[in-house]
């Protein structure tokens, strides 16, 4: 009889995975199975789906079989941090209704709460079929913007199919330019959240200071390679290179497991308080060491992060 242990639904674990006492540890998956007798497993184990234990074929009588994973940990100072709240800015939360459009029928966009990273919901993008270049979806940024001193728009992006770079672009549409700003969105494999970096720091002077909409369009390529399919996009922000936190390592998936901050200025109340995911920062992924970005104002603190790596 097989006892459910574990529901992995998103993680991919980077661990020392050791199974004590007598038993099997079956990894269930598509066409996928591995078992382990009455072992120490030391590694890697890479596995997105439900993890198994069964007794063993000889008994097991008045045994504990368990799974005891321990992540790569590091205590991460950030120093003084800095004041995000006139760089960073939220594009996509729980509620784009109202805020991003349809550019016509040919797209239609929905608030998903099934598929969604962050919060509990995303913005579905569903091209119909018959899809041409520059159908998509626009976010009304609802304040002109300038984002000619910002560096990055960063947001998780998941497809039903596969997309190469330049399928989909974003792009910037300034009031008093005659030239909209575009940058690809890069290669995307599908059905998987992926975390992307979109580099605006190259926008030409006066293409990108008065900034009053951030749309999602499809290219010549993205319509000519795909039917019909659908995007989700969750947990949007720009921001400036300025207000990024280096960790110093490459972390897992989720792997900011704590960031504390303490007041710097002396005579202070000098205790740590907990800095809130969302609220305070964001986790942004590079290739190679990762980061968090700053939201709010934290000036005033200094920061610790505790998380878990690769």
């Amino acid at each position: 009889m097989f006892k459910k242990l574990l529901n992995l639904k998103s993680i991919v674990l980077f661990f020392t995975v050791v199974i004590f006492a007598l038993g099997t540890l079956m990894v269930v998956s598509p066409g996928v199975s591995e078992v382990i007798y009455e072992k120490v497993f030391k590694g890697n184990v890479l596995h997105k789906g439900i993890i198994y234990i069964a007794d063993h074929p000889d008994g097991n009588q008045d045994a504990t079989t368990y799974i005891s994973a321990l992540p790569k940990i590091d205590l991460v100072s950030l120093g003084t941090m800095t004041n995000a709240s006139t760089e960073t800015v939220n594009y996509l939360d729980d509620t784009p209704t109202g805020e991003w459009t349809a550019i016509n029928t040919r797209t239609t966009l929905t608030a998903d709460t099934n598929i969604y990273k962050k919060g509990a919901t995303s913005l579905a993008i569903s091209f119909a079929s018959n899809a041409v270049a520059g159908d998509g979806a626009i976010g009304t940024i609802g304040a002109n913007d300038n984002l000619e001193a910002n560096e990055s728009i960063g947001f998780w992006i998941y497809s039903t199919e596969e997309l190469v770079a330049g399928d989909l672009y974003i792009e910037l549409v300034d009031a008093t330019s005659v030239t909209d700003y575009t940058v690809n969105i890069p290669q995307i494999f599908p059905r998987k959240w992926t975390w992307v970096e979109c580099n605006i720091a190259a926008i030409p002077g006066g293409d990108g200071d008065v900034v009053t909409d951030m749309n999602v369009k499809l290219s010549a390529a993205g319509a000519t390679n795909h039917g019909a399919f659908i995007v989700y996009l969750d947990y949007m922000y720009k921001w400036d290179a300025n207000d990024e936190e280096a960790l110093g390592l490459a972390i897992v998936n989720n792997g900011v497991l704590n960031v504390m901050q303490i007041l710097t200025g002396q005579g202070s109340n000098n205790t740590f308080v907990q800095a809130v995911e969302g609220t305070a920062y964001f986790v942004h992924y590079e290739t190679g060491v990762d980061f968090i970005v700053g939201i709010a104002d934290n000036s005033t603190y200094s920061g610790l992060a505790l998380v878990a790596y690769r």
